[in-house]
């Protein structure tokens, strides 16, 4: 998965399994991450249930090397 791709979804949340393809980790790392200590990933995620959402918008920033959430820390 590209990040063009990304940015040409329509949804407000990608889901773990898109991150993993554009990070080229397992979905579930993240899944575990954003339940156990979502405070070590570098883009924000919310649970909604089972499932690990990830705001689009903000990964995409996170992902183009912008803050995120006012976060001025480098990437």
């Amino acid at each position: 998965m590209t990040l063009e791709e990304i940015e040409a979804m329509d949804k407000g949340c990608i889901s773990s399994n898109v991150a993993a393809a554009y990070l080229g980790c397992m979905p579930y790392k993240i899944t575990l991450m954003a339940r156990d200590c979502p405070e070590r990933l570098p883009f924000p995620t919310f649970r909604s249930g089972n499932r690990t959402k990830i705001p689009r918008l903000a990964f995409i920033k996170w992902a183009k090397g912008e803050a995120v959430n006012g976060d001025d820390r480098p990437v």
